[in-house]
C-alpha cells in the first residue's frame, strides 16, 4: 500500500506532502537523483563522447537506457518539486496562494513528465 501511494505521489494524484514525510521524501529523492546523475553523466562522458545522432539513437533505444533516462527525469522533476514546496511554504503567508502555486508546479512537472515520455517514445520510433 505504501508503494501504491508512493507512486500516486510521483505521478502528481496523491496530495501534498508535509511534515516528516515530506523531509523523508526529499532525502530518499534526493539519493535517487544522485546516483542516476551520476550514471547519466558517466555515461555521457565514456560512452557517448564522440558519438554521432544515429549511435545517440541507438544508446537511447536501449530498454536499459530508456528506462534509466526515464526514471532520472522523473525523480529530478518530483525532487524540484518537493523543493519548492518547501519554499513556497516558508514565503508564501496565504494557504490558499500556496496551493494554487502548487498545482501551478504540479501541472508544469506532469507536462514536461509527459514531454519526456512522448519525446522518448519518438526516438524509439
Amino acid at each position: 500500500m505504501r508503494l501504491f501511494l508512493r507512486v500516486r505521489k510521483i505521478f502528481g494524484v496523491a496530495p501534498f506532502e508535509h511534515s516528516s514525510e515530506h523531509w523523508k521524501s526529499q532525502r530518499q529523492t534526493a539519493l535517487i537523483v544522485f546516483f542516476l546523475t551520476y550514471w547519466l553523466i558517466y555515461q555521457i562522458i565514456f560512452t557517448l563522447h564522440g558519438s554521432d545522432l544515429i549511435l545517440v539513437k541507438e544508446w537511447i533505444s536501449n530498454p536499459i537506457n530508456e528506462l534509466l533516462i526515464f526514471l532520472t527525469v522523473i525523480f529530478t522533476l518530483y525532487h524540484g518539486e518537493l523543493g519548492l514546496q518547501v519554499i513556497i511554504e516558508d514565503y508564501i503567508p496565504a494557504t490558499q496562494t500556496q496551493q494554487k502555486i502548487m498545482f501551478m508546479i504540479r501541472l508544469l512537472r506532469l507536462s514536461l513528465m509527459t514531454s519526456v515520455i512522448i519525446t522518448l517514445i519518438y526516438l524509439r520510433l
